[in-house]
């Protein structure tokens, strides 16, 4: 009876740990493989989130608000670097929730609020 308690509460600590344990993403390096198989990498602060797309041929900073433990706004999208290619959309905002931790990635769930798009994304944790 008392391995079986055991076994249970175990096996309760590790799932409740895989939504509450977001804090450390808030702040790192991050890398996501495009539909072309091109490379983004993500580097986010507590405020800033910077995405550098095909190795600088564009650069794009949004703003970011964490609204809950694992999800968080983009917003007030710049182009710093390169040709904009979708200028309507940088006073749109993305919905991001991330729903699965492992070891070296995570997995999301994006919407782009005024339109309604939703997309799924593999993100690599870098640092």
């Amino acid at each position: 009876m008392k391995t079986l308690l055991l076994i249970i509460i175990i096996f309760i600590s590790s799932v409740s740990s895989d939504k509450t344990n977001c804090d450390f993403l808030r702040v790192g390096k991050f890398q996501t493989e495009n539909e072309d198989g091109s490379l983004t990498i993500i580097t986010r602060n507590e405020n800033k989130q910077i995405e550098n797309f095909r190795d600088g041929e564009r650069i794009s900073e949004f703003d970011i608000k964490w609204t809950d433990e694992c999800e968080y706004l983009i917003y007030n999208r710049k182009v710093l670097q390169g040709i904009d290619p979708w200028p309507e959309l940088n006073k749109d905002t993305l919905k991001i929730k991330i729903t699965e931790i492992k070891n070296n990635f995570y997995l999301t769930e994006s919407e782009m609020l005024s339109k309604g798009w939703r997309m799924n994304q593999k993100v690599e944790i870098l640092k």
